[in-house]
């Protein structure tokens, strides 16, 4: 059956503060996040922020949606507790739906940890990026196509993985770039 887990955090500078703040977070589990912290030295108004998701995994059936927004001169980091490992899936898919919007002036990073890919996962993500020219964006994405050691077929034996990734200056405007990366090692039927 699957979790439909969603978090969206919201950044905002604050002028009294002198620092980016976590200025609004919902979520539904498995999607959580720890209140911001600011361990950055060198950017101490830079609010450093931990998704977490709390079963561990990700298994078929799973719906994940994760909306992040930096407002104008918003300065943020945004990454993950630990690698998310895709488990075997006979008869489903997961999937994860990321867009993260910038105002003015506004930088973010998210650098999750890698994505692992086990034996049989199938997984779908879809990002898009919405940033005006005076933003910036630092994006990391590491793929791991199986777990070496743990099985003879392990490695890139998963059934199919596509990404897509969308950037765009507006809500409703022609993207600037868009790709997307299919990987199907064989006949997926789902």
């Amino acid at each position: 059956a699957g979790k439909a887990g969603y978090l969206r955090l919201d950044f905002r500078h604050d002028e009294t503060r002198g620092r980016t703040v976590l200025n609004d977070m919902d979520r539904r589990v498995p999607l959580l996040a720890q209140k911001a912290l600011y361990w950055e030295e060198s950017q101490p108004d830079m609010a450093c922020v931990i998704v977490i998701a709390a079963t561990g995994c990700v298994v078929q059936g799973d719906r994940l949606a994760l909306d992040v927004s930096a407002g104008p001169g918003a300065r943020a980091l945004v990454t993950t507790q630990s690698a998310s490992k895709v488990h075997s899936m006979e008869h489903n898919y997961a999937a994860q739906l990321q867009r993260f919007r910038l105002g003015e002036d506004a930088y973010l990073e998210y650098m999750p940890d890698p994505l692992i890919l086990h034996r049989g996962a199938r997984y779908l993500q879809d990002t898009h990026i919405t940033l005006p020219a005076s933003a910036s964006f630092v994006f990391g994405d590491i793929l791991v196509p199986g777990r070496r050691w743990h099985h003879a077929e392990e490695l890139f034996g998963f059934d199919v993985y596509s990404a897509g990734l969308s950037v765009s200056r507006g809500e409703d405007q022609e993207p600037l770039f868009e790709e997307r990366l299919v990987l199907d090692t064989g006949d997926t039927e789902f």
